[in-house]
């Protein structure tokens, strides 16, 4: 089986995907740190975002390599059921 490998996607190009898919048009907004601070102060979510802007601020990419090497697991996403 070949190992899987998708393309990289900014945030917002998965967004557009998701939107396209649902035939709606984007409807994209951007919290700054200091709205996601204010609205931590009355929701522990956005107090949970306010330690991850720097996934969003730059281009970020996530790889299993080391965990699929390590655990010899696959990180490749389920299809249909188990």
């Amino acid at each position: 089986m070949a190992p899987f490998r998708p393309r990289s996607r900014s945030g917002r190009q998965f967004l557009e995907l998701l939107f396209e898919e649902a035939r709606m048009p984007p409807k994209v907004a951007v919290a700054s740190r200091p709205m996601l601070r204010i609205g931590g102060l009355f929701n522990p979510l956005l107090r949970e975002l306010n330690e991850t802007p720097y996934q969003f601020e730059r281009p970020f990419v996530s790889d299993a390599s080391k965990f699929q090497a390590a655990s010899g697991r696959s990180s490749r996403p389920r299809t249909g059921p188990r």
